[in-house]
């Protein structure tokens, strides 16, 4: 008998990760939306990092 294979699994391609503590969840998630100068900023609910920021959205005027 050939040991069992255990593979985890795969994530969605559609997941959204935070590099400074692993939170994952997908774009419409629960990441926190900001408004920044540029658009909007994705930012993790659990440690406060900047993921990402969309550009073009509803940015704050300056």
């Amino acid at each position: 008998m050939s040991p069992e294979v255990i593979t985890a699994p795969t994530p969605s391609k559609r997941t959204l990760y935070c590099p400074d503590c692993w939170h994952a969840a997908t774009p419409t998630g629960d990441w926190v939306i900001r408004p920044s100068p540029v658009g909007e900023a994705v930012v993790c609910p659990e440690c406060g990092h900047v993921v990402t920021v969309r550009r073009g959205t509803t940015g704050v005027t300056v």
